[in-house]
């Protein structure tokens, strides 16, 4: 007589839930490392210390890197948004719960992520039924890749096109004249996986401006002669013209003369005067200064602290 075998017990539900139900991703806080009171100025900190740790270009062919950093880029994705934030912190990864008690119209919450079951799909796999339609799931869409690009004052100035190299690929983007720091441009399709490539542009330290705010500080040097009794110098300026401006006789280090409109995006520029004086080593030198000192007295340090 032949011996039937046991039927095999398949969990459904188990089976179903591992389909259905993907590994929560990590809070976005605690990738970054801040709490969930930190300020917008606290989580770009945070995000940019970790985006250079673990960019793909510091560690190269490192797979723990690659993936946290696109950890990192998820995390600042949502919480570099203030609306994003809000909202996350509100309601988690679920979203806001519209038209259903229990979110996303599905008694499951966030699992189904966007999927649209038929009910008899799930009881006809379970207690094997027929179902009544197939179970359809929209295709997620990768969340975008962002990077940092560091763009000189005089392109944030003139606008123009700029390359760069991403993921072995030679890109290159048009940066629009007036642009304004922390703005993301995108290219399509360019990130990780297909995903769309967000370009979050910061402005580079210049080698002779100074930036303060949108206004821009140039030392410029002046000989002690030229400082005395005066002189016009020819200033340089972001766009690449030179303007000609009078330095005051008897104007002093630190002294600033400005020009209005001819910083960046608006601002003024500031003629900072630096005197440059000679190192004088012979006897005629020094006795044409004494004499100098002698005809035109003056004692700089007379005021406070020096004296009352």
């Amino acid at each position: 007589m032949r011996r039937e075998r046991p039927p095999v017990k398949v969990d459904a539900w188990s089976s179903q839930r591992e389909q259905d139900f993907p590994p929560m991703p990590r809070d976005p806080y605690e990738v970054l490392g801040v709490t969930r009171t930190a300020t917008q100025d606290d989580i770009k900190k945070s995000y940019r210390k970790l985006a250079r740790e673990y960019h793909p270009d510091r560690n190269p062919g490192d797979k723990v890197a690659e993936g946290k950093f696109k950890e990192i880029q998820e995390a600042y994705d949502i919480l570099g948004d203030e609306q994003k934030k809000s909202q996350f912190d509100q309601f988690g990864f679920a979203g806001p719960q519209q038209n259903s008690p229990f979110g996303n119209g599905s008694p499951f919450g966030q699992g189904f992520d966007g999927a649209e079951i038929d009910l008899g799909d799930i009881l006809g796999g379970m207690f094997g039924g027929r179902g009544r339609g197939r179970t359809r799931r929209s295709r997620a869409v990768p969340e975008p890749t962002v990077v940092e690009m560091a763009i000189p004052l005089e392109l944030v100035h003139s606008g123009g096109k700029r390359s760069f190299s991403f993921n072995d690929k030679d890109l290159e983007i048009t940066i629009p004249a007036g642009i304004q720091e922390e703005k993301k441009l995108k290219l399509a399709g360019q990130g990780n996986g297909g995903a769309d490539l967000l370009v979050a542009i910061r402005y580079a330290t210049h080698q002779f401006f100074k930036r303060d705010g949108n206004d821009l500080v140039l030392e410029t040097p002046v000989s002690l002669p030229e400082a005395a009794v005066g002189t016009k110098v020819d200033i340089p300026t972001l766009d690449g013209a030179r303007l000609t401006v009078k330095i005051p006789a008897g104007a002093s280090s630190g002294q600033r003369l400005r020009l209005k409109g001819r910083g960046l995006l608006g601002g003024d520029l500031h003629i900072e005067i630096k005197i440059v004086a000679p190192a004088v080593a012979d006897d005629k030198g020094r006795a044409i200064i004494e004499d100098l000192a002698s005809l035109y007295p003056q004692n700089p340090r007379s005021g406070p602290p020096w004296g009352s």
